[in-house]
């Protein structure tokens, strides 16, 4: 496990080495030259990615060589004749391509030129912000906009594609799987449509049996761009994955750093396998991503495991039950982010999900719970197959200063009839991702009151009887400010130890927030066994210090409810 660990961390530093040799330029420099804000947004976070390629004072990539992913350059002349896997972002400098140069994202130039694009080939947007000709002081203001909606492909033929092998992390480190690896073939061919596939076995690391069975799983996905603009794609895909049955409340690197570090999982899990055949929406001209899927899958409940954790040895908290069997269902998603800035948002963020049922066999397992009498049996249900479920996320982001912003933020989800979901479609709140105030999932509407087994056997595996509710509302409001500390203090006496003076010196930017939150659940009970009851309105209120670095510090407390006691969580980032 250290092994494995290092091999995870080790290029993690690296790259946040590297990302510090570069800071990235300020936005509202940017904007005042002329850029727009959507483009600068993009401009800013190429250069703060971590895992963006660096190139300073100018480059020349040859013929044959391969850059994989985005590369930030600053000043100089970017010579390509090579290929670059990704975006290319070049600041206070010009680009010259060459003969069978390509790049397969946009490429956008800001205070430079560009020569010789008809000579290679452009997957995405060419966006050109010049200097003035003859300009030779460093201020600047825009000369041109040059956009092409689509890709600027002068010979088509000449596009190459890519191969390679993919080692990548699944969604986060769990108490079901330990540290999901996928592994395989990733294959892109050219041409203005081209076709991705890949075939991805997904290695568990928890527990210490041999490979195979439960400890493997697989995604296979084969997808074709049409239109030759890469705005519209369909695909299919085969899987057998352990998904999270809501992934909205925190981050995946939040979750994998609570199971790693803290031994807290704050999410629950369950098994899909089955097909998939969807089609996908992403205009260029429009901050919009729609896609339709349809789905035919086998569910199945998951045991926790026991994966190592760098802190605690307690037992994990049971998962809960799920709905097993066939779903057959169709998936509607739309995403619309007019947000003008994400590092100071201001502007809409909707998202929103239809999920219905189309038919299938899904039942919950019968349950056997300890009783004083010896064991007593909660008959298995059959689940509605013919749900139809929603997911509304709804935020408003009020710049009111120049450091400072006013937020809302409603989430709405749940079954859009008065009748109970399959466990899997239920929603759950509290804990640091919807209602701090409270604890993890405590706003389950008694969905967890019974935990059993699934036979009499004592040693087989802990579940809860129900997720959470089958309805949930949730309102957060925030706001936000900005303050710059320096901390200093240096040893004023004239005398110094062995020529050493003692001293220290921070200064950084912090951010304080103040935020309220209302949430309410609602259950259906239908044919369920388990007892489940509505929650009431429950509020919270807390503050919270965020710093430069992107880690928060928070304190929340309940305004209802017997616990009213001060809880203390960290957030990587803002809270939404």
């Amino acid at each position: 496990m250290n092994a494995l660990v290092a091999l995870v961390l080790v290029p993690l530093v690296s790259s946040a080495t590297a990302a510090a040799a570069q800071e990235p330029p300020d936005p509202r420099a940017l904007e005042e030259g002329g850029v727009p804000p959507r483009v600068a947004e993009r401009v800013v976070a190429v250069f703060a990615d971590p895992a963006t390629v660096r190139w300073e004072g100018g480059r020349r990539l040859e013929a044959g060589e391969v850059v994989m992913g985005n590369v930030a350059a600053r000043g100089g002349l970017v010579v390509l004749a090579g290929r670059i896997e990704g975006e290319l972002v070049v600041l206070d400098g010009d680009v010259e391509f060459l003969p069978g140069a390509a790049v397969a994202g946009d490429v956008t130039v800001v205070r430079g030129q560009v020569r010789g694009a008809g000579d290679g080939s452009i997957g995405g947007t060419l966006l050109v912000y010049g200097r003035t000709r003859g300009e030779s002081d460093p201020g600047w203001r825009r000369e041109r906009e040059s956009w092409r909606f689509g890709p600027a492909w002068p010979r088509p033929w000449l596009a190459s594609g890519d191969a390679r092998i993919v080692v990548g992390l699944r969604p986060n480190y769990n108490r079901v799987e330990g540290l999901p690896v996928a592994v395989g073939p990733r294959i892109t061919t050219g041409g203005r449509n081209p076709l991705r596939v890949e075939a991805l076995a997904i290695l568990r690391t928890e527990g210490g049996r041999p490979l195979g069975g439960d400890r493997t799983g697989y995604s296979v996905r084969a997808e074709q761009f049409l239109g030759g603009r890469r705005e519209f794609r369909v695909g299919l895909a085969t899987h057998s994955v352990v998904s999270p049955i809501e992934r909205w409340h925190v981050s995946d690197l939040e979750a994998s750093l609570a199971t790693f570090l803290l031994h807290s999982d704050q999410r629950d899990y369950f098994e899909r396998e089955g097909l998939s055949a969807y089609a996908r929406y992403t205009p260029r001209r429009l901050p919009l991503d729609v896609t339709l899927e349809y789905r035919d899958e086998e569910h199945a409940a998951a045991a926790a495991g026991d994966p190592w954790t760098l802190f605690g040895s307690d037992p994990w908290r049971p998962q809960p039950l799920v709905a097993e069997g066939r779903l057959r269902s169709l998936v509607g998603a739309v995403t619309l982010d007019l947000r003008s800035d994400r590092r100071l948002d201001d502007g809409w963020y909707v998202s929103a999900r239809l999920h219905r049922g189309l038919g299938g066999d899904l039942r919950v397992p019968a349950l056997f719970v300890a009783a004083a009498e010896g064991d007593a049996l909660v008959p298995g249900t059959r689940a509605d197959e013919g749900f139809t479920a929603g997911f509304l996320d709804v935020r408003r982001y009020n710049r009111v200063g120049p450091v400072a912003s006013l937020d809302f933020r409603a989430v709405l989800g749940g079954s859009l009839a008065a009748s109970a979901l399959p466990p899997q479609f239920q929603h759950a709140l509290g804990g640091a991702g919807s209602l701090p105030g409270y604890g993890l999932m405590r706003v389950d509407c008694g969905a967890r009151g019974l935990r059993g087994t699934l036979d009499a056997d004592a040693a087989s595996p802990t579940f809860f009887a129900r997720y959470g509710c089958d309805r949930i509302a949730l309102f957060q409001a925030e706001y936000r400010g900005g303050i710059s500390v320096d901390i200093s203090w240096a040893d004023d006496e004239d005398e110094a130890f062995d020529g050493w003076n003692w001293g220290f010196d921070w200064d950084g930017d912090l951010t304080w927030a103040l935020f309220f939150d209302a949430a309410r659940g609602w259950a259906f009970e239908g044919a369920s066994p388990a007892p489940r009851r509505d929650t009431g309105t429950l509020y919270d209120v807390g503050a919270g210090l965020l710093f430069d670095d992107g880690l928060g510090v928070y304190v929340a407390v309940p305004l209802n409810g017997d616990n009213r006691s001060l809880r203390v969580f960290l957030r990587l980032g803002r809270r939404f």
